[in-house]
């Protein structure tokens, strides 16, 4: 997992350029990506407390795999949604699977981890879906 070491760089770093690139990264085509939302995110990270924030997130990432252990009580409908190109790694996708009772898997063809930016009508669909 990059994001432990990557995180604090790119929270340190402040540049539209690399925003860019990381969510061009979770993109199975980055040209889709709105230079309206990379200004958004860059504005977004720019204020007071946000880079604390991140460094945190990153230094605390072993506990996003320790939550699993909840994950057996979820007693909601819950749809997992990836795309086929997710930064996810399957095993971690199967073990989610595993963990939440009558959890649907659902793998979107021809996006990557913001799926919601390359797939919006399929995402709102499975969101409907469950509403």
């Amino acid at each position: 997992m990059l994001w432990p070491v990557a995180g604090p760089v790119i929270a340190r770093s402040e540049t539209k350029g690399i925003v860019r690139r990381v969510l061009e990264g979770g993109l199975h085509d980055p040209r889709i990506l709105p230079p309206e939302l990379v200004e958004t995110i860059y504005r977004c990270g720019s204020r007071p407390g946000h880079a604390r924030a991140l460094l945190s997130l990153c230094r605390e990432w072993r506990s996003w795999i320790t939550a699993r252990a909840g994950y057996p009580s979820i007693d909601l409908p819950v749809t997992l949604v990836y795309g086929d190109d997710d930064w996810s790694r399957p095993a971690e996708r199967e073990a989610n699977a595993r963990a939440i009772p009558a959890a649907r898997t659902v793998t979107l063809a021809g996006s990557g981890h913001f799926s919601c930016l390359e797939r919006p009508r399929d995402v709102a669909r499975l969101i409907h879906e469950r509403a």
